[in-house]
C-alpha cells in the first residue's frame, strides 16, 4: 500500500504543475484572473491534459487508499471522519472530470452543467478543509497541537480562509452580492485565490499520504538475520 501512497505524492504535485503549466501556454488565460476549471472547459485547448494529469488520477487513488487510510486512522471519530471525507474528495474529483464546465466557464446564464461544475468545485475545494481539521484532532498527542497535529491544523485553517475569501468572490461575481459589499475590483484576483485555496488542499493531501507511509514504516517489524 506504500506505493499507493507514493503515487498520490506524485499525482498531487503533478497536477499542481501541469495546472500552472498549461495556464502559462494557453492564450489569454490568466493565472491571477481565470480559474483553473477553465483549463479543463469543453472548449479549452488543453482539456485533456489538465484532466488526465489533474483531477482524475488523484480521485482515483485517493479512493483506492480510502481502506488503507481506515485502517491507519481509525482509533478515533475524528480519524475516523477524516478518511470519509478524503474519499468524498476523490469522489469530487472525478466528477469534475465527468462534468466539465461549459465552453469559457461563463458565470451568466448558466446550464445544469455549469452548476453542477461549480457545486462540485466548491465542495471539492471545502472538503480537504474540512478533514485537515478533524485530522489535526486525530493527530494530537500527550504534547498538544505539536508535529503532525500542528501542520495538519495550519492547513486546515489557512484553507477555511482561503475558500471564504473565494467564496466571497464567487457569489460577489454571480452578483449575489449587494453593491455595499461587493468585491468590484477584487474579481481580478479569483484565480489566484482558488490556487491559493488548491494548493493548501494538495498540501494535506501529500502530507496525509507522507505521513502515512511513515506510520506504516513504524508499524513494520524489524528483520533481524538469523
Amino acid at each position: 500500500m506504500q506505493s499507493v501512497f507514493y503515487m498520490i505524492i506524485a499525482a498531487t504535485v503533478i497536477r499542481n504543475a501541469a495546472w500552472y503549466w498549461i495556464g502559462f501556454i494557453t492564450p489569454g488565460y490568466s493565472l491571477r484572473r481565470d480559474f483553473i476549471s477553465e483549463t479543463m472547459a469543453l472548449d479549452a485547448p488543453h482539456r485533456e491534459i489538465a484532466t488526465l494529469l489533474g483531477v482524475v488520477p488523484v480521485g482515483v487513488l485517493l479512493l483506492v487508499a480510502t481502506p488503507a487510510l481506515y485502517r491507519l486512522w481509525a482509533r478515533s471519530s475524528s480519524g475516523r471522519v477524516a478518511v470519509m471525507i478524503i474519499a468524498m474528495v476523490g469522489l469530487a474529483n472525478l466528477g469534475i472530470a465527468a462534468v466539465p464546465c461549459d465552453p469559457g466557464c461563463p458565470h451568466e446564464a448558466m446550464g445544469t452543467r455549469m452548476i453542477v461544475h461549480m457545486l462540485l468545485g466548491l465542495v471539492g475545494m471545502a472538503l480537504p478543509v474540512v478533514a485537515a481539521l478533524f485530522f489535526a484532532f486525530a493527530a494530537r498527542n500527550g504534547t498538544g497541537w505539536a508535529g503532525p497535529a500542528r501542520v495538519s491544523l495550519i492547513l486546515g485553517l489557512v484553507g477555511l480562509l482561503s475558500w471564504g475569501v473565494f467564496m466571497y468572490l464567487t457569489l460577489g461575481g454571480l452578483g449575489f452580492l449587494p453593491p455595499a459589499i461587493h468585491p468590484g475590483p477584487m474579481l481580478g484576483f479569483m484565480g489566484l485565490v482558488q490556487r491559493v485555496l488548491v494548493t493548501c488542499d494538495d498540501l494535506f493531501i501529500v502530507f496525509v499520504a507522507g505521513w502515512s507511509v511513515l506510520r506504516l514504516n513504524a508499524a513494520r517489524p524489524e528483520w533481524h538475520p538469523a
